[in-house]
């Protein structure tokens, strides 16, 4: 009787401590990048975590430290819309709090990185909740929770490219929420709220592709857990519900994407996907590349076969087709089912990288893990169970016969790394380990009475081994996290040569993509899937020597001695056996200036026309439309700056005849001028560049980025935030 109560007390006590371990264990993952010891403590490596995530991150912080919001940078693209750039994230509510957290030491690298293992700790605390819903059992859900979080897709490059982990660790979330609203007698509950959080929030987070891909499963569970008008009725306010929590972010990015070069890809774009050897990987990680985002460990593989053989019933049925669909979607262009979904799913054509499907297959499979072992553990003196353990054996066997085949392979070949068998082999031993201790775990189960906190902490130790050492250190750097927030050299040298005048940097891939957005440069490039079409089209088509004058680039970066433009050598940097120099340019381009003549062209032609050498650029502007006031030529006048701010741009202009106030700045729809204080059109100049027309005389110009989206966007999420708070306290839960 004593063991029977000692054993409840420590069963209650291992409920009570799952939620605290799950939050606590991306910490033991990541331990190294908050290690007290600072010879132990790295980083997330040089990558686009460094390059683009904490670029945009450290600018959203100081801008918002400061009071502002970041509707604008000019670190990057010539000036482009930073707040509409869906991957800057910046009204993601995680990302707003530990901007203030760590406001007292200026948002440092790790704050990103904190963000970053906390999502881990939101995916496996909403995984577990959803096991404890679908499994009615604490230590299945704890398994599973481990099964997802740490598998090798969560932990291999969505932690690089920090929106798409931040974006998919709501889905188990949202597929709670239909698990628990859709059988309610009320569509319209407490779940419903919950719903539109989940998906709300996985927007917010930045990563249009993954937000796609958990709709899509959301909304294929609803309809087969609700069938189709349960389901459809249940998931319709939801659906409403998180746009309007992310309209604020929503209709800006979806304006940016459409005037983008993303909105004029081909297929051929966006057909590229996992290759079909990365399917070797879900038995042998790292065979084939670092990253194995098809691995789940030998347990739940084991497990998801027990719920395919013994529980064969409708969730083991949508779960297991969920991933077989997303499986065959992950390769590409490789199975041709992705060429049906490209034809028909909407959203489908506007996303490249289907290997990020596997986010699909990674969750899919660990919830049929789940079912397996919950009809293991219902059924553990059964005869069918002990059949299934029996039969499994045959993983663990398969697994060492190809260790030894690569063993001899390995040593008919030579024992070097260069061998393919080396990596094979090293893979093999390790997973022949996880599957033969893994399957002895469930034979000792299954041979009789065995205490079930003892079976279940034995798994999740096994479970941590094997995920943990395939993928703790695939995103750790030795290089320490300060590293990350020092400017390098060479904007350390352009700062001090450049003064007050305003300029532009041409970054001939010497310095980090985003490093303008980062450190306060203007730069005529950066790293973003999203750019403008028409400004890509420009840099693609003009030769340098016109187009860095145009865009007032006075400084190129770059690995060349000489330039096709007269320039001097203001620094240079040897780094690894290549020297990097900075040229500063001889003629000094103007960021605005005063055209008196106009040439009106088609768009198509403005490139071709622009890049003419009889062209002189600064008197001639190329308009697509008269100007709305008459230019007769003359002497242009003279341009001052009296204020430079991200969303505000103060000049004096003084002139004899009208003109056409172009400035070096990208247009963009939301900009808005003003001629001493009464409002004045904004045309697009020399196919992107933005012009003000100018009466002759003394004026103030005045430009200011007002979205009209934005404001719209704004109104709608401001409304629906506290609608959301309310609607928590006063909707009923059935």
């Amino acid at each position: 009787m004593g063991d029977g109560r000692a054993h409840d007390r420590l069963t209650a006590l291992a409920v009570r401590l799952a939620l605290p371990l799950l939050f606590l264990l991306p910490f033991l993952f990541h331990w190294r990048l908050f290690a007290l010891n600072p010879l132990d403590r790295g980083s997330f490596p040089h990558g686009d975590f460094s390059v683009q995530f904490y670029a945009f991150a450290r600018y959203q912080a100081e801008r918002l430290l400061a009071g502002q919001l970041p509707l604008w940078s000019d670190g990057a693209f010539s000036g482009f819309p930073f707040l509409a750039d869906i991957q800057s994230a910046s009204l993601y509510p995680p990302r707003l709090l530990l901007i203030l957290l760590s406001s007292p030491w200026g948002y440092p690298y790790v704050a990103l990185e904190l963000e970053a293992v906390l999502h881990f700790s939101l995916a496996a605390a909403f995984t577990y909740l959803l096991g404890r819903r679908l499994f009615g059992h604490a230590g299945i859900a704890f398994l599973t929770a481990l099964a997802f979080t740490f598998s090798g897709y969560l932990t291999s490059y969505p932690s690089q490219q920090l929106a798409i982990l931040e974006s998919a660790v709501w889905l188990p979330l949202a597929v709670l929420a239909v698990e628990e609203g859709v059988q309610r007698p009320r569509l319209l509950n407490r779940w419903t709220l919950v719903g539109g959080l989940a998906l709300g929030m996985s927007a917010l987070a930045g990563h249009p592709q993954t937000v796609m891909l958990v709709a899509y499963l959301v909304l294929a569970f609803a309809l087969w857990r609700g069938r189709p008008k349960r389901g459809a009725l249940f998931l319709a306010p939801v659906l409403v519900l998180a746009g309007a929590l992310a309209a604020a972010q929503l209709l800006p990015s979806a304006q940016y994407t459409l005037l983008s070069s993303r909105a004029s890809s081909s297929y051929a774009d966006m057909a590229a996907g996992l290759p079909v050897q990365d399917l070797v990987q879900m038995l042998f990680p790292g065979s084939v590349s670092g990253q194995s985002p098809l691995y789940v460990g030998m347990l739940p593989l084991l497990l998801a076969g027990a719920a395919l053989v013994l529980a064969p019933k409708g969730p083991v049925r949508f779960w297991f087709a969920a991933a077989l669909v997303a499986l065959l979607l992950s390769f590409g262009d490789q199975a041709y089912l992705h060429s049906l979904f490209y034809l028909i799913a909407p959203g489908w054509r506007l996303f490249r990288g289907q290997e990020r499907l596997a986010l699909l297959v990674a969750f899919p499979v660990s919830l049929l893990a789940g079912y397996g072992l919950r009809a293991l553990v219902g059924g553990a003196t059964d005869d069918r169970c002990r059949a299934y353990v029996r039969g499994s054996l045959a993983l663990p066997a398969t697994l060492a016969f190809a260790a030894a085949a690569f063993f001899l392979g390995l040593i008919a070949q030579g024992w070097t790394s260069a061998s393919g068998f080396y990596w094979l082999l090293g893979s093999a031993v390790f997973v022949s380990i996880a599957a033969t201790l893994s399957w002895g775990l469930l034979r000792w189960w299954t041979s009789g009475e065995r205490p079930a906190v003892a079976f279940f902490g034995l798994a999740a130790a096994l479970l941590v081994f094997d995920l943990f050492t395939v993928g703790w250190r695939l995103n750790f750097s030795d290089e320490p996290a300060a590293a990350r927030e020092q400017a390098p050299a060479a904007v350390a040298a352009i700062r001090a040569d450049a003064g007050d005048t305003p300029y532009r940097v041409f970054n001939e891939f010497r310095l980090d993509g985003n490093y303008g957005v980062q450190f306060g440069v203007d730069d005529i490039w950066g790293a973003s899937p999203l750019r403008l079409a028409r400004y890509e089209e420009l840099l693609a088509r003009l030769p340098w020597e016109r187009a860095w004058p145009l865009l007032n680039v006075r400084y190129v970066v770059t690995w060349r001695v000489e330039l096709s433009l007269p320039s001097q050598v203001i620094f240079q940097q040897e780094v690894g056996g290549e020297t990097t120099y900075v040229h500063r340019l001889n003629e000094a381009s103007p960021r605005a200036w005063l055209a008196t003549e106009a040439e009106i062209v088609s768009a198509p032609a403005a490139l071709e026309r622009l890049a003419a050498a009889d062209l002189d650029w600064r008197r001639t502007v190329l308009l697509e439309q008269a100007p709305p006031l008459t230019l007769a030529g003359g002497a242009a006048g003279t341009v001052q700056w009296r204020a430079r701010e991200p969303e505000r741009l103060l000049l004096y202009v003084e002139s004899e005849a009208n003109a056409l106030l172009v400035l070096s700045e990208v247009n963009y729809p939301g900009w808005r001028a003003w001629i001493d204080g009464q409002p004045a059109p904004v045309v697009t100049a020399d196919h992107v560049l933005r012009a003000v027309p100018v009466p002759a005389g003394e004026h103030t110009v005045e430009l200011r980025f007002v979205p009209t989206l934005w404001l719209v966007g704004a109104v709608v999420s401001v409304l629906a935030w506290p609608g959301l708070g309310v609607g928590m306290l006063v909707t009923r839960d059935s």
